[in-house]
């Protein structure tokens, strides 16, 4: 099985040798997991592993090297935003009780 990983599971691994996100890493192997990252999250962990206690800069070279890297998919420095399409049918904001369409 295939788990993709966040900046937050990784920088939590790092920084305490117990806990959820460290038994990710441990147990990764002997359950068949592929861990993985994007060079994305790995930017992640880079700007912010400086933030956490010196035992996760020394634990993250160790974890690192159990990460595969997948390509990022997609990334934009900005959110993405769509238009309002007309549905098939108009129905009632439960909030406002206004149609919409």
């Amino acid at each position: 099985m295939k788990l993709f990983l966040d900046a937050s599971v990784a920088l939590a691994a790092a920084g305490q040798k117990t806990g959820a996100s460290r038994a990710i890493f441990d147990v990764a192997s002997a359950m068949g997991w592929e861990l993985q990252a994007s060079n994305y999250v790995w930017r992640e962990i880079a700007a912010n592993l400086q933030r956490f206690p010196p035992l996760a800069a020394q634990e993250w070279p160790a974890l690192a090297a159990r990460l595969s890297i997948v390509r990022d998919l997609t990334c934009f420095d900005y959110p993405a935003v769509h238009q309002w399409r007309k549905t098939a049918e108009p129905h009632k904001s439960a909030t406002e009780g206004k149609t919409i369409v």
